[in-house]
């Protein structure tokens, strides 16, 4: 009898204490991977937690009436430095605008911690700001607008890039 109450002492001990270990969240943060985005073009929401929590934590429902809502994946990481044990979880959620306007993702709790709220601002497709915030785009022009048959023409492409891309590949017209 003494040998049961002891086993389930110490089981309940063991759940309580991995309760406390996973619920304890000392920092929240929400960013974005872009700002401003183009209606109808994705972008991802990443949700970073100081602290160990379950993959039901996070739930995007909440921005279901602004946004289309994409994958969600979860990411864990433990560092031990200097005999100081840290843990990180990370959300990743891919969103998708509708329409062009100034949208809120509001403030994200977890744990009793609360990350601060983010305005996206949301353009126009084909738009002159859309064009400033691309990434990269080409943009060729000719040297004559009527040409012969046989005659030589100069066709100058010109690529530009606003990011270190790893990889690219220009094939000639």
């Amino acid at each position: 009898m003494v040998r049961v109450w002891l086993h389930t002492f110490f089981l309940i001990s063991l759940l309580l204490v991995s309760q406390l270990a996973r619920a304890d969240v000392s920092e929240v943060t929400a960013t974005v991977d872009r700002n401003p985005v183009t209606a109808n073009q994705s972008f991802v929401l990443t949700v970073t937690i100081d602290g160990d929590v379950g993959n039901d934590s996070f739930s995007p429902s909440k921005l279901l009436k602004d946004f289309v809502v994409g994958r969600t994946s979860v990411s864990r990481q433990t560092s031990m430095i200097n005999g100081r044990l840290s843990k990180q979880t990370r959300f990743t959620t891919v969103l998708i605008p509708q329409a062009a306007g100034e949208y809120k993702i509001p403030e994200i709790t977890i744990g009793g911690v609360s990350s601060q709220p983010i305005t996206i601002e949301v353009l126009e497709a084909g738009s002159s700001q859309e064009k400033e915030q691309e990434t990269a785009f080409l943009e060729a022009q000719v040297d004559s607008e009527q040409v012969y048959l046989q005659q030589p023409i100069t066709y100058v492409a010109r690529l530009f890039l606003a990011a270190d891309l790893n990889k690219g590949n220009l094939v000639p017209p």
